[in-house]
Order: structure tokens, then sequence, then C-alpha cells
């Protein structure tokens, strides 16, 4: 994109912007699952040295809701792949 002539080829600046939002569509949830992990690991070790078992419980938790937003991402993810797939095919 910041090639002095992209925008002058509109159909190849349309198909490589469409192309940035796919990834990002998938890249964007994978950084905040990546976040989610270090923050329970973080959260994990602290419990421990404090022999925490709330803090443990609470770790706990959000691994579990973290396991359930990747499994949704995922899906999430498939879908866009899939979508995009179809539509490549048709141009």
């Amino acid at each position: 994109m910041g090639e002095g002539d992209f925008w002058n080829d509109q159909k190849r600046a349309q198909k490589a912007i469409s192309d940035l939002k796919v990834i990002r569509a998938m890249l964007d949830p994978l950084e905040e699952l990546v976040k989610g992990h270090e923050d329970a690991t973080v959260g994990l070790e602290l419990a421990r040295e404090a022999n925490d078992r709330e803090m443990l419980i609470e770790v706990d938790t959000s691994l579990h809701a973290l396991m359930a937003r990747m499994l949704v991402g995922a899906s999430r993810s498939s879908t866009l792949l899939l979508c995009d797939s179809s539509r490549r095919r048709r141009n």
C-alpha cells in the first residue's frame, strides 16, 4: 500500500484492502487470546506464590472463558476463510 502507484490500480487496491481486512479479522482475536493467556499465566504464578485459592479459581474461570473464546474464534476464522475462498473463485 505504500507504493507510489498503489492507488492508481483501483482493482488491485480494493483486493489488497479486502485481503487486509480478512487478515485483521483473524489476527485481532488471536492477539486478544495471546494477551488473555499471558494474563492468566501471570495470575497463576501469583496465585501459586501466594497460595491463594480464590485467585486460582479466578484464573481457572478466566482460562475456561479463554478456551470458549478460542473455539468461537476458530469457528469465525474458518467462516472468514471459506467466504474469502468462495469470493476468490467467483472473481
